[in-house]
């Protein structure tokens, strides 16, 4: 268990969050488009016997859900008086 002030785990989230290097910010979700081009990729390796229908249900995806961010603090980091 860690006790951490909200505010300072939103702060750093939001600095994390604001480094453009590693996060972009998408204007939609594209979740339905990469489903799109899997089901279209599975079913032509379904198709040219590539893959067993077994395999096809198996790898064929049954959801969009989108995902969610979580954070959690390093606890095993030493907080210095500069990260606050």
């Amino acid at each position: 268990m860690v006790v951490l002030d909200k505010d300072d785990y939103e702060k750093k989230v939001s600095d994390m969050l604001g480094d453009r290097k590693t996060y972009e910010e998408l204007k939609r979700d594209p979740t339905p488009i990469y489903k799109r081009k899997l089901v279209s990729v599975l079913t032509r390796l379904k198709d040219e016997d590539k893959i067993s229908n077994d395999m096809y249900f198996h790898l064929y995806p049954t959801s969009e859900k989108i995902p969610q961010l979580y954070c959690l603090p390093k606890i095993h980091k030493k907080m210095y008086l500069s990260d606050r």
